[in-house]
C-alpha cells in the first residue's frame, strides 16, 4: 500500500465528508497502529531467532527443527482457534515468518 521504508501518513480526511467517513477513518487508524505493532513483535522475534540460530550453529547443531516447527504450529494453531482464526491462516503466516530464517532444505 506504502513503500517500502517509508513514513508516508495516509490522508484518512480525503473524504470527511461523505457518510460513514469519520468512523473508516478512525478504523483505519486502529488498523494502522495495529500493524506497526505487529511489524515491531516481527522484528522482536527476529532478533531473537537469529540469536538462537547464532547459538545453535557455534554448537554445530543444524538450525532446522521440524520437532520445533510442529510445536510452534500447534501452539499457534491453538491461539488462532481461541479468536476465531483459521488454521491455514495462522500456519500460513507463521511458514512465510519461519522460513524468512531457517528452511527444511537448508
Amino acid at each position: 500500500m506504502f513503500p517500502e521504508n517509508s513514513l508516508i501518513e495516509p490522508d484518512y480526511d480525503r473524504d470527511i465528508h461523505r457518510p460513514g467517513t469519520e468512523e473508516l477513518a478512525l478504523l483505519r487508524r486502529e488498523i494502522d497502529h495495529l500493524d506497526e505493532e505487529i511489524v515491531s513483535r516481527i522484528a522482536e522475534r527476529n532478533q531473537i531467532t537469529l540469536k538462537i540460530l547464532e547459538i545453535k550453529q557455534d554448537d554445530g547443531v543444524p538450525s532446522y527443527s521440524p520437532d520445533r516447527e510442529s510445536q510452534v504450529f500447534a501452539r499457534v494453531k491453538k491461539l488462532a482457534a481461541s479468536r476465531s482464526i483459521s488454521d491455514s491462516t495462522i500456519i500460513g503466516l507463521y511458514q512465510l515468518i519461519l522460513r524468512q530464517f531457517v528452511s527444511p532444505y537448508d
